[in-house]
């Protein structure tokens, strides 16, 4: 639950940041599929230029970013 309590809210500032301390990264807004919870939530997170998913928050989810991201 600590990780839940720690990052949830925060996907958005936390990509911000990514994206400023990196700015290969770029900011992306969508939804995440959570496999555990079997459920899909409103996320933020960063990509990469190869495409690779970079995410400061998923530790808020049960499946830690094992799941699927789609961009809006």
């Amino acid at each position: 639950m600590s990780d839940y309590l720690t990052y949830r809210g925060k996907c958005k500032e936390l990509s911000e940041d990514a994206v400023t301390a990196d700015p290969t990264l770029r900011l992306v807004r969508g939804h995440y599929f959570c496999p555990i919870w079997n459920r899909e939530e409103p996320h933020w997170w960063c990509e990469k230029p190869d495409g690779k998913i970079v995410d400061p928050s998923a530790r808020q989810f049960p499946s830690k970013g094992l799941g699927i991201y789609t961009e809006f």
